[in-house]
């Protein structure tokens, strides 16, 4: 950003963006926050979907696999390598990297769904990508 320009401040709450929030965002010139209602939605998903898979509740991808093995429960002891295993497998593609302001909005767009409340994030983690994306810590993201 140039020397002396100005940084707003955009609150996140799983709604709609508008486009200056979208543009402030790519260029590096908007940070966000996320409002409480938001943080609320988050934490809530992230208890409920913890103490179900304490209980053995079957639990898509958490206490199950994934696509046709979606009926195979996976032990306790094994949820972590499963996760493990999601991102690796994930992990991988190539091609030039997107550009910063491609990225950004990534980060964004993804931060943003997530506080819906459907996925069962951990609020360390929802607030490690804001403050990443914040700080302009990107990943390089291949483009294939």
């Amino acid at each position: 950003m140039p020397e002396g320009a100005s940084v707003t401040r955009g609150e996140l709450d799983g709604r709609g963006l508008t486009l200056g929030e979208v543009r402030g965002v790519a260029l590096g010139r908007t940070q966000v926050f996320i409002s409480p209602i938001a943080w609320e939605k988050v934490r809530r998903a992230a208890d409920y979907v913890s103490s179900a898979a304490k209980r053995g509740q079957s639990l898509y991808g958490v206490t199950t696999g994934f696509g046709a093995h979606a009926d195979v429960v996976v032990p306790p002891e094994q949820a972590r390598r499963l996760q493990e295993n999601l991102l690796i497998s994930h992990a991988c593609g190539v091609g030039e990297p997107f550009p910063p302001e491609v990225v950004r909005l990534s980060m964004l767009f993804r931060i943003n769904t997530l506080l819906h409340g459907h996925s069962g994030i951990t609020e360390a983690t929802l607030r490690l990508l804001v403050t990443l994306l914040n700080r302009r810590i990107l990943p390089v993201i291949p483009s294939q």
